[in-house]
């Protein structure tokens, strides 16, 4: 009796790890991945707003400024897969800042121009040539430049009040910093050969929080632009798959 149940617990231990590895062996075959670079333009539009009644605005200038990316998606055969992409854009606007109170304060006026380098990750769902995706962008400044005035003013005339005026020199992450954003995108994608494939990416990207790095003064935006590169196509196992692959070697050994 006692070897009878031991044979059929090895039968049901051997059928479980055949078909661990046949899971295993089948996503690798069928793990599919695409990385590329492109590049495009965009339009924005910033707002600025100050929760102490204060009246600071941005206004740009720029007629399609400059973006590009370089971005990684799996593309195992299901409706969800998983992306991850390095975004550049460039930024170059007026900002007229307010920060102070009933007695006084400072009114600034700078001409930017930001260099920001966002990681963005999240779900992509689709599986034929067009996709869509939504991820979460956290953003860097990689640089820049801004050149300005600020005023100071007083209900107080001098020398009781503060009615100093100096020039903005300084480094440009003295105030500003990178931003978080929401991305919605789609991508469409045209076979060129057995590996290359034209890529066409219309995208539009909120920001979650402030540009500035500190003050009562806020600015957000939104971009709205499109990208067109070259992905290559790549057969392997993905990060996604490597991620879920993980456990089941676990549970294999066991």
């Amino acid at each position: 009796m006692w070897q009878k149940v031991q044979m059929v617990t090895l039968v049901r231990v051997r059928k479980r790890v055949l078909m661990a590895i046949g899971i295993a062996g089948a996503a690798t075959c069928a793990a599919q991945f695409d990385v590329g670079p492109m590049a495009g333009g965009y339009l924005y539009v910033l707002n600025a707003s100050d929760g102490s009644g204060g009246s600071p605005s941005v206004g740009s200038g720029q007629a399609f400024p400059a973006t590009a990316s370089f971005f990684y998606r799996d593309r195992r055969p299901t409706n969800g897969n998983f992306f991850a992409e390095l975004d550049w854009r460039h930024r170059a606007f007026i900002a007229h800042l307010d920060e102070g109170g009933l007695g006084g304060g400072t009114r600034t006026d700078l001409d930017v121009r930001l260099d920001h380098l966002y990681l963005t990750f999240g779900p992509e769902f689709g599986r034929r040539s067009m996709t869509f995706r939504i991820g979460l962008q956290l953003g860097w400044l990689l640089g820049g430049s801004m050149e300005g005035t600020a005023h100071g003013w007083s209900i107080y005339p001098p020398p009781q009040g503060d009615w100093s005026k100096h020039t903005i020199t300084g480094p440009v992450q003295e105030q500003f910093k990178g931003d978080q954003r929401l991305l919605l995108a789609a991508r469409y994608q045209r076979a060129l050969n057995g590996t290359l494939s034209l890529s066409v990416d219309p995208f539009i990207s909120s920001s979650l929080s402030s540009m500035l790095v500190s003050g009562g003064d806020v600015i957000r935006g939104v971009d709205l632009g499109v990208r067109v590169g070259i992905s290559r196509h790549f057969t392997g196992r993905g990060f996604w798959t490597r991620m879920r692959a993980g456990p089941l070697r676990v549970r294999v050994k066991e």
